[in-house]
């Protein structure tokens, strides 16, 4: 949260999206809490199906499954890795195969989308 107040000013007017194993990961439920607390308008969670919690709307987030979509104009991007350790079956084809829908990379990031509208 400091890092965002520091860059962005405030959080009145910053979107954000936290990307990634939301159900595994200890700080996701935290950073939703903080982000929506302190008054960002929108927070947004994307990732596939298997890895996010069933109800995390209830939350108050928007829930994308699609990086394009879920990252669309927001300013703040949270990635979070995946909990290898803490995965039970088979939630994911492969790492890889995360990445490639889910990985941060210059052709999917935000300031990207922001450009081709």
């Amino acid at each position: 949260m400091f890092t965002i107040r520091h860059y962005k000013k405030g959080f009145h007017q910053s979107a954000g999206g936290i990307v990634g194993d939301v159900l595994h990961s200890r700080v996701a439920r935290s950073q939703i809490h903080a982000l929506t607390s302190l008054g960002v308008p929108e927070v947004r969670v994307v990732g596939p199906r298997t890895l996010l919690p069933t109800h995390v709307s209830e939350l108050g987030v928007h829930v994308f499954h699609d990086m394009a979509r879920g990252l669309k104009d927001v300013d703040v991007v949270i990635m979070l890795r995946l909990q290898n350790e803490r995965m039970n079956g088979a939630l994911l084809p492969s790492a890889q195969e995360f990445f490639k829908y889910y990985g941060l990379t210059p052709k999917n990031s935000p300031a990207r989308s922001r450009t081709r509208s």
